[in-house]
């Protein structure tokens, strides 16, 4: 099925972008759901939060962006979690072997020994991202490439 846009079907013209004259729109997997349908399934167990660092960059997750946090799954090995660990909250992946550990995924920030397992938790794990563009109308301006010689 095919979303509608600017008051056409399929196919909308994109008035204000020169490098396309026409986008075409398919709804796929998601036809008929939501957000809430497809990213909070489990609702009395999901929670979001906020990204306040760079600490898994290399993971696809950027400082604030919205991370969708389901409680009711235990974490198995490599799962991005939310760990509760000396009073703070940590946005890491879990890693049981060699030793258990929290490891970031920027190249800087150190990893997490957990060697003591009674003094750290998981809230949650990872199970989807939102990210919010900055492309609104009025502050982006596309500019055609230069000609290829």
């Amino acid at each position: 099925m095919a979303g509608k846009v600017g008051g056409r079907l399929g196919r909308a013209p994109l008035r204000d972008n020169p490098f396309a004259e026409q986008t075409d729109l398919r709804e796929g997997p998601f036809a008929g759901n939501d957000l809430n349908t497809a990213l909070l399934s489990a609702r009395p167990s999901t929670f979001m939060f906020t990204m306040s660092s760079d600490a898994m960059r290399g993971s696809g997750i950027l400082n604030g962006d919205i991370l969708i946090c389901r409680r009711d799954l235990l974490p198995r090995e490599g799962d991005i979690i939310i760990a509760e660990w000396r009073g703070e909250f940590w946005v890491r992946q879990w890693v049981t072997r060699p030793t258990p550990r929290l490891i970031a995924s920027d190249g800087v920030s150190p990893d997490i020994l957990l060697d003591d397992l009674n003094a750290a938790g998981c809230f949650g794990v990872v199970s989807g991202v939102v990210r919010r563009l900055k492309c609104r109308p009025g502050n982006f301006t596309a500019r055609r490439p230069p000609p290829r010689h």
